[in-house]
């Protein structure tokens, strides 16, 4: 509800976000509808990614999980590329290291690069052990964040894992390079979801794994 001087408002609230709300704290699953998943390195066949537009719900997630031996001994742990000559695409690069992890990611259109956000931010993680790196680009709202082992990355102490990107089409190569150039780290599985996922359901994701 909202009141403005003489008028208020009353507004409903989604159904399945007031669920998630609610029920973030039990929450142990991995959320259904994922449209590609790769298990490893390799290639990864790519859905058709929806248009962000924006006051529009559309948008679409990309999560990462992976095991960490040790600290880095060099360059990235993760990468992760849908670009291709001439065209749009995305690129997500993210080196974990103990407590901090660095994220770059890059939204491409025909034109080059229409986005960059490029971050270190703290981590519940360790130098070893499970990580999950997951970006969501929501196109209702043009924000990009970042949700990083369990927690959605506002920034704390370090510089802030969200961004505004414009709307737009990037949509890029039919295969996606999908490495971990790291030897420290072990690229368990990627997903993409055709949609922004919520939150709470990435909490259920990290537990879940």
């Amino acid at each position: 509800t909202e009141t403005d001087k003489v008028d208020a408002r009353v507004h409903r609230v989604e159904e399945s976000l007031l669920h998630g709300l609610l029920s973030v704290r039990s929450a142990r699953s991995v959320p259904s509808g994922a449209t590609a998943t790769a298990h490893g390195e390799g290639a990864l066949a790519m859905p058709l990614m929806p248009v962000l537009q924006s006051g529009v719900d559309t948008g679409f997630t990309v999560a990462v999980w992976a095991t960490q031996s040790g600290p880095p001994g060099g360059g990235e742990c993760l990468f992760f590329d849908t670009r291709s000559s001439g065209d749009g695409g995305i690129q997500l690069h993210s080196t974990l290291n103990g407590s901090h992890a660095a994220v770059r990611i890059g939204l491409f259109n025909s034109t080059g690069l229409a986005f960059e956000l490029s971050c270190t931010m703290e981590s519940n993680g360790s130098a070893e052990g499970r990580r999950f790196v997951s970006v969501v680009f929501d196109g209702g709202s043009g924000v990009v964040f970042v949700f990083l082992d369990g927690v959605f990355c506002d920034g704390g102490t370090e510089a802030q894992g969200w961004g505004f990107a414009p709307a737009g089409d990037y949509n890029g190569a039919k295969q996606a390079a999908v490495t971990s150039p790291c030897a420290e780290c072990d690229l368990e599985g990627l997903s993409v979801y055709t949609r922004a996922l919520k939150t709470s359901e990435l909490v259920g994701f990290w537990r879940a794994l």
